[in-house]
């Protein structure tokens, strides 16, 4: 899953230059990629929580600084040295020898640099999930659109051909009525299958920033095949890949780290501390007493030592604080486990949706085969008197509910797909390419 990250930025470019030609589903992921903000906020939360690391670490490392002072006495009053300047320059470095609360902020900051980049992957696979699904809904509301279209146009036939034979005396005003019923039922089907198409093209065009216009004409046929690996190889897969499992994860580390913190409290801690400085004092209108006392002098000092900081009593407070660190560790081993129970029902559902999905698409494009050859039927036999025109205007209505059926059947199982894809933390750019649907 981290190469997706990679992917992605190498490739933003290219789909800038890359805008003439019809949105595939691996461009709309790089478009919703640059332009969604949810996901910009995301890789910026992810540099910035990285930084733990580096801060953790540097806590293990010796501070140097430099201190210097200038000061200058006035003394109007006095015989000599009626002014002294002073100066000093020092040169201090600590190290901690055992200091296990900043041993345990180093763990801390390794776990939350981890547990970004879990997010990060997260955002991502979020991203290439919502994109997948606004494509194909797009993709799946055009077809539908499409095939209302056609329905119309045969139950438009069936009108005038009912009007022309009603002038004739060959069919009856309930044979008009009822096909100009269904002529205006199948208008306003059409009227809501452009709203939901509008309504997908408007979730397309948030995540990511481009008309749905552009999707190329594909259509829904090319749908990935059903999983043969054994469901406990899938499970062993998920435990390790899954995302949610994964931060889950990295969130008891952080809690281990915050255990060792409040452990810190009740230990020594040892530091070793150097110096090094110079000391300089100088007399204004200095004479030979000055020299001879000691007004004007320089002293260079080293200064090595060792400090040990017992804790004895502190009211109870870091009893009180690991308690808590406790309490914490084990909450977070407890949605450990919800995170794992979660991924097994996910994985199960998805299995399941999948296996009744593709047995649901089987059936309805058997029942779109038998709507369709009910339907010439029905026409012979209105050709030949033994079928009316209401019986031809239900076979064509059972013909549009087939079309319909199916269409419906394609894109669950499209959903079904990222959604194992998404359990098995293997929805990254790679996979995208079972996803499109050529022309």
């Amino acid at each position: 899953m981290k190469r997706t990250c990679i992917a992605i930025s190498l490739l933003v470019n290219a789909l800038n230059i890359a805008h003439s030609y019809a949105l595939n589903i691996e461009e709309s992921v790089l478009a919703a990629n640059s332009f969604d903000p949810e996901m910009n906020a995301a890789r910026n939360e992810h540099d910035a929580d990285n930084e733990k690391r580096n801060q953790g670490f540097a806590g293990l490392l010796p501070t140097v600084s430099l201190n210097g002072s200038w000061s200058k006495t006035d003394q109007p009053d006095a015989s000599y040295a009626a002014g002294v300047t002073r100066h000093s320059a020092t040169v201090n470095l600590t190290q901690p020898v055992f200091d296990l609360a900043k041993y345990a902020a180093w763990k801390k900051g390794d776990a939350i640099a981890d547990l970004a980049d879990a997010k990060l992957l997260q955002a991502q696979q979020k991203l290439i999930k919502s994109t997948i699904v606004a494509w194909t809904d797009v993709v799946y509301r055009r077809e539908l659109l499409n095939s209302k279209k056609q329905v119309l146009q045969l139950y438009q036939q069936k009108l005038n051909q009912a009007k022309a034979q009603l002038s004739l005396g060959e069919s009856t005003r309930l044979d008009v009525s009822d096909a100009q019923a269904r002529f205006d039922k199948a208008q306003a089907d059409i009227v809501n299958a452009e709203s939901d198409l509008n309504d997908a093209a408007l979730v397309f065009i948030s995540l990511t920033g481009h008309d749905a216009s552009e999707i190329n004409e594909a259509t829904l046929s090319c749908i990935p095949s059903l999983r043969t690996t054994p469901r406990e190889q899938l499970q062993a897969a998920m435990m390790k890949d899954n995302l949610d499992i994964r931060a889950a994860q990295f969130s008891v580390r952080q809690s281990d780290a915050d255990v060792l913190t409040a452990t810190s409290a009740h230990l020594p801690v040892v530091n070793l501390q150097a110096g090094y400085g110079t000391n300089w004092s100088r007399a204004e209108d200095s004479n030979e007493l000055d020299e001879l006392f000691g007004t004007t002098n320089k002293t260079r000092d080293t200064m090595v030592s060792l400090n040990v900081s017992i804790p004895l009593f502190s009211g109870g407070g870091a009893v009180s604080q690991s308690i808590e660190a406790a309490k914490r560790r084990s909450q977070s081993k407890d949605l450990l486990a919800l995170a794992q129970l979660r991924a097994k029902q996910s994985l199960n559902g998805s299995l399941n949706a999948l296996k009744s999905g593709f047995t649901r698409l089987a059936a309805s494009e058997r029942l779109l085969h038998s709507a369709h050859e009910r339907l010439d039927s029905t026409r012979y036999g209105r050709e030949i008197g033994m079928r009316t025109l209401i019986d031809e205007l239900d076979s064509l209505n059972e013909y549009a509910s087939a079309l319909s059926e199916k269409s419906e059947a394609q894109f669950a199982l499209i959903r079904a797909h990222t959604e194992l894809d998404a359990t098995l933390g293997e929805l990254d750019m790679s996979a995208l390419k079972k996803y499109r649907c050529a022309q």
